[in-house]
């Protein structure tokens, strides 16, 4: 959507209030003006769009105590955070992305961290996301992904005509993926049962027939 500058005059007390909104809905001043006339003439903005998908994926993964949003969305992004049960109980934390404008090169993109020094744990967590990408791979083909020690980028990709809103198959690639680490960590002392016990979760959720 195309953006312009434009002159306004406005009072200082409509701008705190402004700027005070803007701050808890993690937006910037001139998002939260743009968002408040869209409402008013009835203009849903690709912010609102995203907003409304990040909203349905806090509702699907936070119902119970798997997910903790960990702070309020900005524009594009929501992040989220699990508890994995393993040696000084590290946290893995879930950014998701989203572009204001999708194209072919995705909607958005998946971003997996744990965020720790230790070794041993850096070194589980990359068999598991080896794990995961090999067998994605034997069912999905060529995906796009990048592994950095504790990190985990995944790109998104959405086909309206599946007929799946986007805010679910986000949510369950999530909530699998997470499924999925947790049985790896739990068998990480034998890797190819490890490995097994992912291809089994995947396949119970993603293959179809």
């Amino acid at each position: 959507m195309k953006k312009s500058v434009y002159s306004l005059v406005l009072s200082d007390e409509i701008i705190d209030a402004i700027d005070l909104l803007a701050y808890k809905n993690g937006t910037s001043r001139s998002g939260m003006i743009n968002r408040i006339l869209a409402n008013y003439v009835s203009y849903k903005t690709p912010e609102m769009r995203l907003g409304e998908i990040f909203k349905s994926i806090e509702n699907i993964l936070c119902v119970g105590d798997e997910f903790q949003i960990l702070a309020p969305p900005s524009d594009t992004m929501l992040n989220l955070r699990s508890a994995l049960t393993y040696k000084y109980n590290p946290t893995v934390r879930y950014s998701v992305q989203l572009y204001k404008t999708a194209g072919n090169e995705g909607i958005g993109e998946l971003r997996v961290s744990m965020r720790t020094q230790n070794e041993s744990l850096i070194a589980g967590v990359q068999g598991f996301y080896r794990a995961w990408v090999e067998i994605e791979k034997e069912y999905l083909g060529d995906i796009e992904y990048k592994i950095e020690r504790d990190r985990f980028f995944r790109k998104i990709y959405y086909k309206r005509e599946d007929g799946i809103p986007a805010d679910k198959i986000i949510s369950d690639y999530i909530k699998v993926f997470d499924k999925a680490m947790k049985e790896y960590f739990r068998r990480i002392d034998n890797p190819e049962d490890a490995k097994a016990a992912v291809r089994k979760i995947y396949a119970d959720n993603f293959v179809r027939g």
